[in-house]
């Protein structure tokens, strides 16, 4: 229970205010698409033109009360001299009739009773020079008073009150106008015969109403200067015709003065019935209503509204709202205001009576009207008569009885109505029309398709929210909005991705400049706000508020703003907002918080703000040259732009050009081949696909190569750091400084390259290259076919897991000494030497070996298994040392070039040698074979040489069950001598 609430002053309706303007009887009634339409006629001018006398004005209100059609006439056929005395009905077809007295030449007692359709446009419809009905002094029958109601536009019943003077009666009398075709039917009588009396006894005023099953009824008051005054009703047929059932009925009897009769039909059928009388016949007025079903059967006594009795009230008029509820006003004379009791469909008391206008002396109130919205609001419309003063003025106001807003389906317009408190609204994809009026109004959005194109969703006044509940997409850019002060992503459930799409122009006046953007602190949803641009409009994001946005390590919310190929001004928030400029030389300004900025084509000027920033080239065409420090920006979409208080950058899916500067940058390649360089600053730099050039130093925190083939280049000589294997890299170079790049991680060939300094280098399970340089390095290659290439400063030689691993001497030309390697420590299986003598000793190991001197003079030992030894050739004056060690070696000497020493190869044999072959024993006095280490071989006897096909054939047999042998090709038998060996 609710009394009923102010909901919009509407003021003075009329436009002019003059000391000569006189405005007057105002009437209102609501169509049905939930405009208001309110009348009265005036003298003065109206819509810009001035006809004679007064006229019937009216204006066309929404439903809000907004003015929707200006000052136009109602008095469509006739302007000249006076037309007043008017009534208005709507009809169901949407628009609505006006019948009021023509009276002719001012004096004249002859008045024409006239008739117009209107459009609910305002437009006139049907009417147009049609007398509805006339009179003529001269025989002596006179028609006034008109009254309309309406079933719908082809039935519409004008009523009038006509006095015949030869018979002295009078009677209410009608016919039907039919807007659609401009017939009417013959006058027919409803209430006939009525003694005048000269006056004295004549009809006191009559209504009428049109009920849901389409009849009419038509109530009256019968003045009697003798008996009391009666009220009565007669209900009637859609043509017109006289039901029969109840007949003329009698209302009320009981009062001496009984006059001013009002009648309403309500929604559930029923119909009410109001007027002004006093039982005494002294100055006490009250009103007086009743309810009646559409058989007219009393549903209710005679009962009073006001609850204050002395004085006069009068001026009664009554309105129907929602679910057969209606409200009945009146004047109260002694507090000079008005009032209103807001009944419940069956008669009783929805609050208690409430004061709506007061205006004191001096001035006093007359013709009260009101009008029942179907969303349960009313409308009053009264005229105030200044003290002292000829302009008589018309007011109108809102009242709201209601605890909530109504259903959508009142209007045909699918409207819903808040009330003066904070409403929540559930949004329908019904709704066509949505005003949450004055307080705190939740819009309450459940799911996306509640939005159709061309709502309209007004907050009006107070913070007003627009709430997404259930996950989707709500894209309200078809919409029209106004007046709201907050966004909320609803937590409905613990995951609920909701999207939000507004168009730029929607922003300020639709969801203010100002709005509270609230996540509603739903932990795993990621929620997305995003704004369009079109057409070089700009947007200004830096007043929103932000409640349980981005603040959960586990959610993404975003605020996205996105532009089109026009020139835009775009300035984010304070959190972390994607700006997509697109096509146009954009202004975008970053605002707070670490926002993503991708400017598009065009020369864009981009400011990243506070907050750690990006600029994107991802969606370019083509590669970029993109480098910060030095105000380079060239190709594809960074072609022209500025790039101010950014701190990262991201490439695009082409070959990039990043530079960063001494910031700390973040530099993205995306894909493509991409060069990035952060320049200084504590840099993460990502390569990302493509074969990418990552350039870091000492002062970067990370670089990761992503996909393809990517390098990592150091730039200064502190010495870096990287997980390469983890990192994605393919291929690692170091600089001058002590550089670790480790690659256990990987799975693809590593290439690693030390340079300067003391170097670590890991390699993966991949087939790696690993090259130390100079500076005393660790080289460990991990799984695969690894190959190490080392100098005599390394001191970690490491060929890791898996076979054939190879270890290269590669040496500086100022080096003075080869490398010394124990083949079994380092996990190798293979070595090649360099132009120094290096030793390669392989004796502890127990997998066959491939041993290469090369230049220089070289000790190559293999180990137990079948080991293949090259010494080369160049060999000065002391040739290679090839010990094979146990197991079935091959051992090679080599050849040194013409005009060089003769070979000098030693070929040395230990105990449990195997079978064995020389590929090239030089047979020249110099080159030996050794048996010195071995203890039963002390002379040349002790071994057994036979010939083969192109080779001798060494055997030795100690007698406990060891044979070995040794095959020396291009030699015989007689060709080895004592002085070809070396015994102990």
């Amino acid at each position: 229970m609710v009394n009923p609430v102010l909901w919009r002053n509407l003021g003075k309706v009329h436009n002019t205010d003059t000391a000569t303007d006189d405005h007057i009887d105002p009437k209102v009634i609501q169509l049905t698409n939930g405009n208001v339409v309110v009348a009265y006629f005036t003298d003065a001018p109206i819509g810009g033109s001035n006809p004679a006398g007064f006229d019937i004005a009216a204006k066309i209100y929404s439903s809000t009360g907004d003015l929707v059609r200006d000052e136009f006439i109602l008095n469509y056929q006739s302007t000249d001299d006076d037309e007043f005395d008017f009534e208005l009905a709507a009809d169901p077809s949407g628009g609505f009739s006006v019948i009021y007295e023509d009276r002719g030449i001012s004096g004249d007692a002859s008045y024409n009773i006239r008739i117009d359709r209107f459009f609910a446009s305002g437009d006139h419809d049907r009417g147009d020079g049609f007398l509805f009905d006339g009179d003529n002094t001269a025989d002596g029958i006179f028609y006034r008073n008109p009254s309309v109601t309406a079933q719908s536009s082809a039935a519409i019943l004008g009523t009038y009150e006509k006095y015949d003077t030869n018979t002295d009666k009078v009677g209410i009398y009608g016919k039907i106008f039919n807007a659609g075709s401009g017939s009417v039917t013959a006058e027919f009588g409803i209430a006939t015969n009525y003694d005048y009396n000269g006056g004295t006894e004549t009809i006191r005023g009559h209504s009428t109403t049109t009920l849901t099953t389409g009849e009419h009824v038509v109530v009256f008051a019968d003045g009697d200067a003798e008996l009391a005054d009666e009220i009565y009703f007669q209900i009637l047929n859609t043509d017109g015709s006289k039901t029969g059932q109840p007949g003329l009925t009698l209302v009320d009897n009981s009062l001496v003065d009984a006059y001013d009769p009002h009648v309403v039909g309500l929604s559930n059928g029923n119909f009410v019935v109001t007027w002004t009388g006093d039982s005494s016949g002294g100055s006490n007025t009250g009103i007086r209503a009743r309810i009646y079903n559409d058989n007219g059967v009393a549903q209710t006594a005679v009962f009073t509204p006001a609850t204050t009795l002395g004085g006069n009230q009068l001026y009664s008029s009554v309105g129907a709202l929602e679910n057969g509820r209606f409200v009945v006003v009146w004047y109260h004379q002694d507090g000079v205001d008005i009032r209103a009791q807001v009944y419940n469909a069956d008669g009783t008391k929805d609050g208690t009576e409430t004061v709506l206008v007061n205006d004191s002396p001096p001035s006093s109130i007359h013709n009260i009207d009101v009008e029942g919205f179907d969303d349960g609001r009313f409308q009053i419309t009264w005229q105030v008569d200044p003290l002292g003063a000829v302009d008589y003025q018309v007011y109108s106001r809102i009242f709201d009885p209601r605890t909530e807003e109504n259903s959508p389906n009142v209007y045909t317009t699918d409207q819903v109505i808040g009330t003066v408190n904070g409403d929540v609204i559930a949004i329908s994809s019904a709704d066509d029309y949505v005003n949450g009026w004055t307080g705190d109004d939740i819009f309450d959005f459940n799911v996306a398709s509640d939005i159709t194109a061309g709502d309209q969703f007004i907050g009006y006044t107070g913070t007003d929210v627009i709430r997404v509940t259930l996950p989707g997409t709500f894209d309200f850019r078809s919409a029209t909005l106004s007046s709201f002060g907050k966004l909320e992503f609803y937590a409905e459930a613990a995951s609920s991705d909701k999207t939000v799409h507004f168009d730029s122009t929607q922003i300020g006046t639709g969801l203010s400049s100002a709005a509270l953007i609230d996540g509603n602190n739903s932990p795993d949803a990621d929620d997305t706000l995003e704004i369009h641009l079109s057409m070089g409009t700009s947007v200004n994001l830096s007043g929103f508020t932000f409640q349980d946005w981005q603040v959960n390590s586990d959610n993404t919310d975003t605020l996205r703003v996105t532009g089109d190929a026009s020139s835009e001004t775009i300035i984010g928030s304070s959190m972390a907002d994607e700006l997509l400029g697109n096509g146009g030389n954009d202004a975008i300004n970053g605002g707070g918080g670490d926002d993503l900025i991708l400017g598009g084509t065009g020369a864009d000027a981009i400011d990243g703000g506070a907050g750690n920033d990006t600029a994107s080239y991802a969606n370019s065409g083509v590669g970029v040259n993109v480098q910060m420090q030095y105000n380079v920006f060239s190709g594809g979409e960074a072609t022209g732009d500025t790039l101010t208080n950014i701190e990262h950058l991201q490439g695009s899916a082409f070959n990039d050009t990043l530079y960063g500067n001494p910031g700390d940058n973040i530099i993205r390649g995306g894909a493509g081949a991409d060069h990035i360089k952060g320049l200084n600053g504590a840099d993460n730099l990502y390569g990302d696909l493509g074969d990418d050039w990552i350039y870091i130093d000492s002062l970067d925190n990370a670089a990761l190569g992503g996909g393809g083939t990517d390098r990592l280049i150091v730039v200064n000589g502190n010495g870096v750091t990287n997980s390469v294997g983890t990192n994605s890299f393919e291929i690692a170079t170091g600089n001058t400084g002590d550089d670790r790049f480790y690659g256990g991680a990987a799975t693809a060939d590593l290439t690693l390259r030390g340079r300067a300094g003391d170097d670590i280098l890991h390699g993966g399970t991949g087939d790696d290259y690993l090259y130390g340089e100079s500076g005393a390095d660790q080289l460990r290659g991990g799984s695969g076919l690894d190959r190490l290439f080392v100098d005599e400063n390394d001191t970690v030689i490491d060929g890791g897991v898996g076979s054939d691993d190879r270890v290269i001497v590669q040496q500086l030309a100022s080096a003075t000494v080869g490398v010394t390697l124990d083949m079994h420590a380092a996990n190798v299986e293979v070595a090649y030497g360099n132009f120094n003598d290096d030793t390669f000793n392989g004796s502890s190991s127990t997998v066959a070996l491939s041993l290469y001197g090369r230049q220089g003079q070289d000790t190559l030992t293999g180990g137990s298994a079948n080991d293949r030894l090259y010494g080369d050739g160049n060999d000065t004056s002391a040739g290679d040392i090839l010990n094979g060690g146990q197991g079935n070696d091959y051992l090679t000497g080599g050849l040194n070039p013409v005009g060089g020493f003769a070979e000098r190869d030693q070929f040395v044999f230990d105990d449990n040698w195997g079978n064995d072959r020389i590929f090239d024993f030089a047979n020249n006095a110099f080159e030996k074979i050794d048996f010195s280490s071995v203890a039963g071989i002390t002379q040349r006897s002790d071994l057994t040489i036979t010939d083969g096909a192109g080779y001798a054939l060494i055997s030795y047999a100690d007698g406990g069950g060891w044979t070995a042998s040794i095959r020396v090709d291009g030699v015989t038998e007689a060709d080895l001598q004592s002085n070809d060996f070396i015994f102990v």
